[in-house]
Order: structure tokens, then C-alpha cells, then sequence
């Protein structure tokens, strides 16, 4: 496979958005109902769709080291407890300024020699400890602070995003969770997981994680509101005799009737076989007919035609003004 950021466009280290919206612009240019379902643009349109995967997947294990590596300093970080950090001795209260020469001599007694990285004083989780217990000795309460929240994106085929249900997802700090979708979610649309981010401090309580969901476009079908929309080709046969054929739909595969003498353009509806509400009704499905030519050449068609009596006669554009 070629470099997916070649592929996309992008240069390498291009943040999600900028993937995002190169990828979505080459989607709809290659979609197989704008650049037409021969091999080579259901190859390209394949490429392109790889491609991104392939950039998205980097990028969120990328973010699950960033966040592993946050998560890791904060719990190593420790209030020093000293004058010089926590600003002129003056401004503090006194129960506070005891508390910190507390821990000053607390930690001289422990460890005389600097370069001794033995004991307690090595872990700076313990530090942290000793310096909180001085402040609770002391009277003076730590500040309780709420964790930081969690953001990341859910990635979902679009016949799933259609049908909701239960989709697991990595969150950054590489906790794997369960989320629950409604049947036709937005793209873009965020859920929220109370409770699932980055844990407090002092009691405070944990943040919430925060799941996007981006879907992928689907080689025929396309989401206008709650309405599914789908391009269904005919043959001329069809066209001009009617037919029943076999169509497809988000939950599954359906006979639809073409009326006789249908044209392209000719738009079928199929009533709450759409995406569903939040008021629990359901859109439709949308089918536009487009009549196909043979893929090769048929020379009985091509006499005929040339012996059609209508075949000179009809004017098709002249609706547009262009006879």
C-alpha cells in the first residue's frame, strides 16, 4: 500500500481535521455514484478509505501515548511545599507555613545526603503524601479538583452508525469501554461518559470522557436528514417493460416494483425504511432510477434504434430550452 498520507494529500504529522476533511473531500469525489462503479474508481475510492483508517489508527495510538504520559506526570508531581514555591512566606497563613517547614525537615531527615535517591524520598507520590498529611495535621484542607476530561473518536462503517447498538471504543488513557448508539447518530455527534476521565485530586470527582462519532461514507447509500437516499441502475429492459428487482437497504434487502416507462431520475420512495427518529418514527429510503446502457455494444439495439420512428422525434431537452 503507498504511504497513506500520500494517498490523502496530507503531509505527515497534519492534525485529525485536516485528515478528516482531505478524506471526505476525495470520499465524494470518487463515490462510486460520482466517479461511476467501474473497477478503477472502486479501487480508488477502496484506496482512499484505507488510507485514512490507516492515518486515524496511527493517530489514536499516538494519543493514548500522549495521554499515558500526562497521566503518568501528574501522578508523579508533587507540591514542594517550600517558600520559593509557594511564594513570599508572608502571604501564607500560618497553620500552612508550619505545615511546609514540617515537611522541609521531614524530608531533611529522611534524606541527608542529595545524592541518596534511596527510600521514600525517591517516590514523589510519597512526598506528596507526607506534605497533604502535614497540611491535614495542620487544619488547612488541599483543594479538591474535578479530572481533566477525555476526548476521542468512535469511527463507525455507516450501515452500523444506521443501525446503533453496542460499539467499543479505546479510550486515551487505553481503558476499553462499551457505548451505547442510537440508531442513526449524527456524524459529528459526541457522547458523553460520566465519570470515565482522568480521576481527581483531593476528593475531587473524575472527568468525563468524550466520544465523537465519525462516519465513514458508504459506496452507494448517501444520509439526507433521516432519509436514505441510494442511485439503483436499471437496464433498458426494465425501464421500458417494468420489473421487480431486489434492492438494498440499511436493515436488509427488499423487492421494489419499477413502474413501466420509467425514466432516470424517477425517484421510488419506501416508507419508514430510513433512519430513525428521536420521536421514534422513521425516515425513507429514496431511489432514484438510473437506466443503463449495455457495458458493450449491442448492434441489435443500435438498428433498432436507427429504425425507431421516435428515436428522431423525442426531445428530451426541451424542457431546458435547449431545441
Amino acid at each position: 500500500m503507498r504511504d497513506p498520507h500520500q494517498v490523502l494529500g496530507v503531509p505527515k504529522g497534519a492534525n485529525a481535521e485536516t485528515v478528516k476533511r482531505a478524506y471526505r473531500r476525495l470520499a465524494k469525489q470518487y463515490h462510486p455514484d460520482t466517479a461511476g462503479r467501474d473497477a478503477q474508481s472502486r479501487s480508488r475510492f477502496q484506496e482512499i478509505t484505507d488510507a485514512y483508517r490507516a492515518i486515524r489508527d496511527l493517530q489514536a495510538s499516538e494519543d493514548r501515548i500522549v495521554a499515558s504520559a500526562a497521566e503518568a506526570t501528574r501522578a508523579y508531581e508533587a507540591p514542594r511545599g517550600d517558600s520559593e514555591a509557594d511564594g513570599p512566606e508572608e502571604a501564607a497563613p500560618d497553620s500552612a507555613r508550619k505545615a511546609g517547614r514540617q515537611s522541609s525537615e521531614a524530608r531533611s531527615h529522611t534524606s541527608p545526603n542529595r545524592n541518596d535517591t534511596s527510600g521514600s524520598d525517591k517516590k514523589t507520590g510519597g512526598k506528596a503524601a507526607e506534605f497533604f498529611e502535614n497540611l491535614r495535621q495542620a487544619g488547612v484542607k488541599p483543594f479538591r479538583r474535578q479530572g481533566d476530561d477525555l476526548a476521542c473518536s468512535l469511527h463507525l462503517p455507516f450501515l452500523d452508525a444506521a443501525r446503533g447498538g453496542n460499539h467499543r471504543v479505546t479510550l486515551p488513557n487505553d481503558r476499553t469501554v462499551d457505548v451505547s448508539l442510537p440508531p442513526g447518530i449524527e456524524d459529528g455527534q459526541q457522547i458523553r461518559l460520566r465519570g470515565l476521565g482522568m480521576p481527581g485530586s483531593a476528593g475531587g470527582s473524575a472527568g468525563d470522557a468524550l466520544v465523537s462519532v465519525d462516519i465513514e461514507p458508504h459506496p452507494y447509500f448517501s444520509r439526507e436528514g433521516q432519509d436514505i437516499r441510494l442511485a439503483l441502475p436499471i437496464s433498458i429492459a426494465e425501464a421500458v417493460e417494468g420489473a421487480k428487482v431486489q434492492v438494498p437497504t440499511v436493515t436488509g434487502r427488499v423487492w421494489v416494483t419499477i413502474p413501466a416507462g420509467s425514466n432516470s431520475g424517477t425517484v421510488l420512495r419506501l416508507a419508514g425504511k430510513g433512519l430513525a427518529t428521536p420521536n421514534g418514527d422513521s425516515g425513507h429510503q429514496l431511489i432514484e432510477l438510473i437506466v443503463m446502457l449495455p457495458d458493450t455494444p449491442d448492434a441489435d439495439l443500435t438498428d433498432f434504434v436507427r429504425r425507431w420512428p421516435a428515436a428522431k422525434s423525442q426531445d428530451p431537452r426541451a424542457a431546458f430550452g435547449l431545441n
